[in-house]
């Protein structure tokens, strides 16, 4: 049972973990293109 349990602590940390890999990428893709669009109006 103690196995089981430590199974599903390390799948939910690795949820965890891709979850917030996927929103940070997605924030900076979001930032990326912000930056470019400043980028454009000051050239």
């Amino acid at each position: 049972m103690a196995i089981r349990s430590k199974q599903l602590a390390k799948r939910r940390a690795d949820f965890k973990i891709s979850a917030l890999y996927s929103a940070s990428k997605s924030c900076a893709l979001c930032l990326n293109f912000k930056f470019h669009r400043v980028n454009a109006k000051s050239v």
